[in-house]
């Protein structure tokens, strides 16, 4: 079994803020141990979605990519690295 780190981008989700029902996306990294990288995509994917479910009651992930799987050797984190959220900015043409 190795450590991979998964980088998802997420977009397309709806957050309240400052009041206001916006338009996010987010990124994040999982450290995961799987003995494919098939494997580690599922197991980042799984990990996601529970938290999206639990904290944001969100359960729809299909608009989360992978965007990179890298084997990790070395120390890897402890906890699990945050959301970085963004708002998503639309163009006039979408």
């Amino acid at each position: 079994m190795r450590t991979y780190r998964v980088l998802l981008n997420g977009t397309g989700f709806r957050r309240l803020i400052d009041g206001k029902h916006l338009a996010v996306g987010f990124w994040v990294s999982r450290f995961v141990g799987a003995a494919t990288v098939d494997g580690a995509i599922a197991e980042a994917m799984e990990l996601v979605r529970l938290k999206l479910q639990v904290e944001h009651a969100y359960t729809d992930l299909s608009n989360v990519v992978v965007e990179s799987v890298e084997p990790v050797s070395g120390e890897v984190p402890t906890v699990q690295p945050g959301f970085a959220w963004f708002r998503e900015v639309r163009s006039e043409s979408s």
